[in-house]
């Protein structure tokens, strides 16, 4: 199936080239806007839970490395990146590992929160009750595993304090159920703005979409947490598409759906590896600085 990727790119440049390009242009703003969001998730999450403030370069640098090394098999290599440069600023590894499990933790509880409230807009009212009902369970729970995070966490310190003397628990931070939320609403945020970017390429390609809105950014936050999970895909490749398929198929043609799909996935490409150039040209220059 991987040998068929490059026809179908093909494809989806042709229909990218059909998009008008005002629509072209505010997706290009919504994406600049998607990574100062999620750039400022990450600082924000560093500053709450480790009392360290980093630079707004460093925290795109840290984004750059994420996206691209999603696309190695495993998945994680991009976040092992992240680790080793932010612990070139003083932060232990242990702490690293720390701050990343609660980021995921933020990001797949906004993913979800965003999904249930978009398709509870676009479906019908029993869903619509349903779907507050898990909105409650999925904020409720928030703290809960909060509290599980804390206690494993306790692990990494005591390992760490058994190699450097000199480790406190005051390196870390007690995070509240305000500092959650605020970070759950970044990543939230993020989610819907993702989202936007698939409703304006679809509108381009198809016009008068904005009806569906809710639906694409529903479909677009549940498909992209499932070619998450799918750590064999990578980026999600080809999992992500077929979830998107089949959270639209009632609402559109499957022609439709591959064409939206194939856009999207260019689309997400060649962002991530612009975001990737872009971070490694800043990592050097903020090596020669430093």
């Amino acid at each position: 199936m991987i040998f068929w990727w490059p026809s179908l790119f093909e494809g989806a440049a042709a229909h990218l080239k059909t998009i008008p390009l005002e629509f072209i242009f505010v997706a290009l703003v919504i994406q600049l806007c998607l990574w100062l969001v999620q750039a400022l998730a990450w600082k924000e999450t560093v500053s709450v839970l480790q009392n360290k403030e980093i630079d707004f370069r460093s925290a795109l640098v840290h984004l750059g490395a994420l996206v691209t090394g999603k696309y190695l098999p495993g998945k994680i290599w991009g976040m092992v990146v992240r680790a080793g440069i932010l612990s070139q600023s003083g932060v232990t590894i242990g702490s690293t590992f720390r701050i990343t499990a609660y980021e995921q933790i933020t990001i797949l509880a906004s993913g979800m929160l965003v999904f249930l409230i978009g398709y509870a807009m676009s479906s019908v009212s029993w869903f619509q009750i349903s779907a507050i009902g898990m909105i409650i369970v999925v904020l409720a729970c928030l703290p809960l595993l909060i509290k599980f995070l804390e206690m494993t966490g306790r692990f990494f310190v005591e390992s760490e304090k058994e190699n450097q003397e000199e480790l406190s628990i005051e390196t870390t931070a007690h995070l509240s159920a305000t500092k959650l939320y605020w970070l759950v609403g970044l990543q939230s945020l993020a989610w819907i703005l993702q989202g936007l970017i698939v409703v304006i390429l679809a509108s381009g390609l198809f016009n008068k979409l904005i009806g569906t809105a809710p639906l694409l950014i529903a479909s677009n936050s549940l498909a992209s947490l499932i070619g998450f999970i799918a750590v064999f895909a990578p980026g999600g490749i080809g999992v992500r598409e077929a979830a998107f398929g089949f959270l639209l198929r009632p609402e559109f043609e499957i022609e439709s759906i591959i064409t939206i799909a194939l856009v999207l996935r260019l689309w997400t490409m060649s962002a991530d590896i612009v975001l990737g150039i872009y971070s490694a040209a800043t990592f050097n220059q903020l090596a020669r600085y430093h």
